[in-house]
């Protein structure tokens, strides 16, 4: 995979990460799928293989820093950090914990945010970060968690566009609305 160019693509196990491995894996992308679950990485990385493809797969937990630096040090020709992996659950407001929005700010931002801190360092000129944001950034009934941490995703992303445009790294950020995956 060294000479390829290296897409690496979180929570890539299924929906809308396995998608997006798959349309990096047609461009020629060496596409690395990363997932907390090793069953889904593998029904992706076979799809992938199948189709005469260059990837592998990853099991991590993207909340575990380590465990990142340890994914982005061993991508090499690193070119496209696609940031998909998230959590999703709904909850009443007046039933919200402050611990249940630390989880979802855990996962779907502060993890997100050390990736791309970890790949800015490595990625060069012509290097693309993609976040996955969600329309329910604009508002959303039973999960003030998850919007809340989908527009910091959102509010993240316009930053680091900012920062690393001197560098010629692209930042930007996809908002799906209500997809039918299993999340």
């Amino acid at each position: 995979m060294s000479t390829m160019q290296s897409a690496i693509v979180t929570g890539a196990g299924s929906g809308i990460g396995r998608a997006i491995a798959r349309r990096l894996a047609e461009e020629g992308h060496a596409v690395v799928v990363a997932d907390r679950s090793a069953e889904g990485a593998g029904e992706t990385l076979r799809l992938l293989t199948e189709a005469g493809h260059t990837a592998r797969t990853e099991v991590l937990d993207i909340t575990d820093p380590a465990a990142t630096q340890a994914l982005i040090d061993r991508t090499a020709n690193l070119r496209v950090l696609v940031n998909n992996a998230g959590i999703f659950d709904t909850c009443d407001f007046d039933a919200l914990t402050a611990d249940d929005f630390r989880r979802m700010y855990e996962v779907n931002l502060v993890a997100m945010f050390t990736l791309c801190q970890q790949a800015a360092r490595v990625l060069p000129e012509g290097g693309r970060i993609v976040n996955l944001a969600s329309r329910a950034a604009f508002g959303a009934r039973n999960y003030a968690h998850y919007v809340a941490s989908k527009a910091g995703v959102a509010g993240f992303t316009k930053a680091l566009a900012l920062e690393l445009a001197e560098r010629q790294i692209t930042v930007n950020a996809v908002a799906p609305g209500v997809i039918a995956t299993d999340m």
